[in-house]
């Protein structure tokens, strides 16, 4: 049986990077980021939720 060191430097030995493009919003569904995104201003500028938070049901965003 392998270690868990010996498993994952075998996973890690067998990696290869991919590679980062650029799509429109409305195609970015699924996939993952290459970088943060970083909010450059409050949305809203003001406090008005409740909990300061959001949450949505992913079946009524998509």
């Amino acid at each position: 049986m392998l270690s868990v060191a010996e498993a994952l430097a075998r996973v890690l030995a067998l990696m290869r990077p991919v590679g980062v493009e650029r799509v429109a919003l409305a195609e970015a569904g699924g996939r993952v980021l290459a970088e943060p995104v970083v909010a450059t201003r409050d949305q809203p500028p003001f406090a008005a939720s409740a909990m300061d938070g959001y949450a949505l049901r992913a079946a009524d965003a998509t």
